[in-house]
């Protein structure tokens, strides 16, 4: 049951923190940091990170520090004088990305040296949250009310609401299964897919009219479901989101990489990085999560493969 109440728990946040309304109040304006001195010794970089609650570093505990970002900034660091902004916003997609280069929101992106764009999740995402909606509306269940009822039936041993319960959250984890295959959820997916297809293009433009010269780094989406298909407790259903993940995301990172040469683009391939490792690299499966988020080690790869495709 410790199990339901941790993914029930991380679909609530996810309802309320993940919408794209929700998201860029919090993180929109990203950070910026200017060397406090400059020495005549060491020449300045500037670098600028653009993207979602991935560049953001969303759930981790220090952000500023501990996002994959922030850990190429202190790499250059050792060699440069470093101009940084961080104007990665959680939620974001490939539309919304392109908004905040036309509407100004980057100002220390003109004439930056250094971009990493992280960017395209929520494509994918995006339909997955609104599947959910859908299926609450559908089968009139309010999730926090569902919650509040699971908590105080575990915490009072009251067997008949727990039995409640467990009615509704089986109804809920069959629609949802069943929705996951439907036709009209995969064409949602497409279509996220398409729209990077025809927006990158038009964002790496916007990023090359601030930063000409800039070295650009964007980085393929990884399967954070990778080998995990979760089986909700008790219940009679699993959620494949290993296979419906990672046909969506091979589709997006087909797009990336077919690009780069035409757009003047270094690929970082996450992807295969983070298929390759055999460490826990996300929160999805920690105590039952299904949170897609890549947690301090996660981040330390992602900056890790930057890495390799930068030069010293």
């Amino acid at each position: 049951m410790k199990r339901i109440f941790c993914i029930l728990l991380f679909l609530v946040c996810l309802l309320a923190a993940c919408t794209p309304g929700g998201l860029a109040e919090d993180s929109s304006a990203g950070s910026e940091t200017l060397p406090a001195e400059t020495s005549a010794e060491r020449p300045i970089r500037r670098y600028v990170a653009l993207g979602d609650s991935i560049a953001r570093g969303y759930g981790l505990d220090d952000p500023e520090t501990q996002a994959y970002p922030a850990l190429l900034r202190d790499r250059m660091q050792k060699t440069y004088d470093v101009e940084y902004a961080n104007y990665a916003v959680d939620g974001l997609t490939s539309s919304e990305l392109l908004g905040l280069l036309t509407d100004g929101g980057t100002p220390l992106l003109d004439g930056a040296d250094v971009v990493t764009i992280c960017i395209g999740a929520n494509n994918l995402l995006g339909p997955t949250i609104g599947l959910l909606s859908e299926q609450l509306v559908e089968l009139a269940l309010d999730m926090p009310s569902l919650l509040r009822k699971y908590y105080e039936a575990i915490t009072t041993g009251d067997t008949s609401a727990l039995e409640e319960v467990r009615s509704d959250l089986n109804l809920l984890v069959g629609a949802l299964s069943d929705a996951l295959e439907e036709e009209e959820f995969r064409n949602e997916l497409q279509a996220g897919i398409r729209k990077m297809d025809e927006q990158l293009p038009a964002i790496l433009a916007a990023v090359r009219r601030q930063a000409p010269d800039a070295d650009i780094y964007v980085t393929t989406i990884y399967n954070p479901y990778k080998g995990y298909a979760i089986t909700l407790g008790g219940l009679h259903a699993d959620l494949p989101l290993d296979a419906v993940a990672d046909n969506a995301v091979r589709s997006l990172n087909a797009i990336i990489t077919s690009k780069a040469d035409e757009l003047g683009y270094t690929v970082v391939d996450s992807y295969t990085a983070f298929e390759n490792s055999d460490a826990d690299l996300v929160n999805a499966g920690t105590n039952f999560s299904v949170d897609p988020h890549p947690n301090r080690a996660g981040h330390e790869l992602l900056a890790a493969t930057h890495a390799t495709q930068m030069p010293e």
